[in-house]
């Protein structure tokens, strides 16, 4: 500790400059111990004015605590005669406060809840015109409606059901307004304009929010546009007193009957596919805005909901639209075409016209939804067919069904000539109209129900006054003329094989026939049937033997009769059947009577071989003895080759 002290000292020593010399060092004590003393001095005298100082601090101090009590005195003082003043501008400001904030609340509350007196003038005055305005209005009105629901789920329920109340009026007037105007608008609306309103497809997108007065619109609509085409049908039809007219009037242009009916169906498709794209840009041109707003508006008029459960599809209310539409134009269309029907007995034209009618319904079943347009087609169609059915009738009645009628060649006699002609045009019309909509082919059975089934009856009547084989042959020849009509259309496949079988009934008659003949002709027949009643010659030869007609001399003569009958048989057996038209079946007939005939002959030459064998074996017959296959020595092959 002594070694830092003196350390110290030295520095000190070297600060304050004393040097090293031996009157410092007989000083230095003396030096430090005034220095000191001046030191002591100096503190004392300062803190003498610090002490000074303090006196007069401590006076100011204690004449401020004087004045401070003073004041503090005045103030309570003033404090207890101000509180109440105080407190009561407190609560006033409290008050001006609460005023205020209510102001505020009310005029937010004005201006939410309340609409302005521009806006209710927009909505509901009937002299301002339904444009952005009256729309902006509405939506504003209808938001106020929604937002005032929230009032009843407060304690301000009172007010909400009065804002509603106000709010419900406003609107109901709103869509009052729009429904007249839409009324209004609709009643003169072109639809050939390219460039529809967009304001009219918004009055309807709108009023779709209220399914009844919507409904009354397109009721409205539906009987303007039912006039108009209706009309414009009517000038397409008589044309006008103009002296240009752009078009030639259909009742002028179209001189015969099937072209005047499909030229009036060409309009009414035409005339509906523009309907379908004019109502199609009114209704639909928006997407589905129509159908959810119907579906909105169903909320608020639970009445008017169908109750099925389905859900509404503009397009097919579109064609249901379309439908209505047309009603007036379809009305005439059936005057028109009825007419044309009941002043031309024609079978073919009235089977044209319903086919015409056919292929026609079924474009407009793409195109319309609704029925009673559809109705009306089908009535004209059965009216077409009944006419047709009279007519085949009345033709069929009319016709020579006599002897007389049937030709000497046996040829397919005129009345069925005719028929098939007929026919094939029948057939070509249904081929082009009808065929790819007749699914279960009931207009196809129909048609030759009634247009070919009678004819083939009366020839087969008219058949039954001939004798074989010329009833035969007549009839063959008029069934292949009616299967070579058919045989042209792939889809008379099921008639051609009814024909083609009864040919087949008639040909195995015809066979027969010409069997018998052959055996008739060579004189076999008493020995085919003799050995019918035999027993069978490999089990029982005797029998033959024993049996009457097959003795030698017997069997002379048959073998003489055959030998003149085979050279010539078959060109006798085709000069029966020259009547047959088509001479592959009379080769087929021929030759399947021929190889009946050898198939008998075939069994009596095995029953003379029997009993030639048996007499062998049994009588032990010398060489001179004759056999019966000696007497009649034909055989089948020789029989088979003459007949080939």
């Amino acid at each position: 500790m002594a070694d830092f002290q003196v350390r110290d000292a030295f520095e000190t020593l070297d600060n304050r400059g004393v040097k090293n010399t031996p009157e410092t060092r007989r000083n230095i004590r003396l030096d430090v111990q005034r220095e000191v003393i001046e030191c002591n001095a100096e503190v004392i005298n300062d803190f003498g004015t610090v002490a000074l100082q303090l006196r007069k601090t401590g006076d100011a101090l204690s004449s401020l605590q004087k004045t401070c009590a003073i004041l503090r005195k005045n103030m309570n003082a003033a404090r207890v005669e101000t509180m109440p003043m105080l407190d009561e501008a407190s609560h006033l400001t409290k008050l001006t406060d609460q005023v205020h904030a209510k102001q505020r609340m009310l005029s937010d509350f004005k201006g939410h809840f309340l609409m302005s007196d521009d806006d209710l003038v927009f909505l509901t005055s009937s002299t301002d015109p339904v444009d952005d305005n009256f729309f902006h209005a509405l939506v504003e009105a209808k938001q106020i409606h929604q937002d005032s629901e929230i009032l009843l789920g407060s304690d301000s329920q009172r007010l909400g059901l009065e804002v509603l109340e106000h709010c419900n009026a406003n609107i109901r007037a709103g869509f009052q307004k729009l429904f007249h105007w839409t009324q209004r608008e609709l009643k003169t609306l072109n639809l050939e304009d390219s460039h529809l309103s967009p304001i009219i497809r918004r009055a309807l997108r709108v009023l779709a929010e209220r399914p009844t007065l919507f409904q009354q619109c397109l009721s409205t609509f539906t009987q303007v546009r039912e006039r108009a085409l209706a009309d414009a049908f009517y000038i397409a039809l008589n044309g006008t007193a103009a002296e240009h007219e752009p078009q030639k009037p259909i009742e002028f242009s179209a001189h015969e009957p099937l072209r005047y009916v499909g030229d009036m169906l060409a309009w009414v498709h035409s005339t509906a596919v523009s309907e379908h794209e004019s109502l199609e840009g009114l209704f639909i041109a928006d997407g589905d805005e129509i159908a959810r707003s119907i579906e909105a508006g169903l909320e608020s008029e639970p009445w008017s909901n169908p109750g099925d459960g389905a859900v509404f599809d503009g397009r097919r209310a579109l064609s249901q639209l379309v439908n209505e539409n047309l009603l007036g134009v379809a009305q005439l269309l059936r005057q028109r075409i009825d007419t044309v029907i009941h002043t031309h007995n024609e079978p073919v034209l009235e089977y044209k016209i319903a086919n015409l009618v056919v292929f026609y319904r079924n474009i407009f079943t793409k195109l319309l939804q609704g029925e009673e347009f559809m109705k009306i087609l089908d009535t004209v169609e059965d009216a077409a067919l009944v006419q047709f059915r009279h007519a085949m009738e009345l033709q069929l009645n009319t016709v020579d069904q006599g002897t007389d009628a049937i030709p000497e060649e046996l040829g397919v006699p005129e009345f069925l000539g005719d028929a098939i002609e007929n026919l094939q045009q029948l057939l070509r019309s249904y081929d082009t109209s009808a065929a790819p909509y007749d699914v279960d082919g009931r207009k196809l059975s129909f048609l030759l129900e009634e247009a070919l089934n009678p004819w083939l009856a009366a020839c087969e009547r008219l058949a039954l006054s001939l004798e074989s084989p010329r009833s035969e042959c007549f009839v063959i020849n008029c069934l292949t003329a009616a299967y070579g009509a058919l045989q042209q259309y792939p889809f008379t496949k099921g008639r051609e094989r009814g024909i083609k079988k009864a040919i087949e009934t008639q040909t195995s008659s015809l066979v027969e026939y010409q069997h018998q003949l052959f055996l008739v002709r060579s004189g076999v027949q008493p020995l085919v049937e003799a050995l019918k009643s035999l027993p069978p010659p490999d089990e029982q030869p005797e029998a033959v033997l024993e049996h009457e007609l097959f003795t030698e001399q017997t069997l002379y003569d048959v073998r003489e009769q055959l030998d003149n009958f085979l050279p010539s048989a078959l060109m006798d057996a085709r000069s029966d059947l020259k009547g047959l038209q088509d001479s592959s079946v009379s080769h087929e007939v021929s030759n399947a009577a021929a190889e009946a005939f050898c198939g008998d002959f075939e069994k009596v030459e095995e029953a003379l071989v029997a009993a030639d064998r048996l007499q062998r074996e049994r009588y032990m017959l010398d060489n001179e003895a004759r056999t019966l296959r000696e007497v009649f020595p034909r055989t089948t092959d020789e029989a088979r080759v003459l007949l080939s």
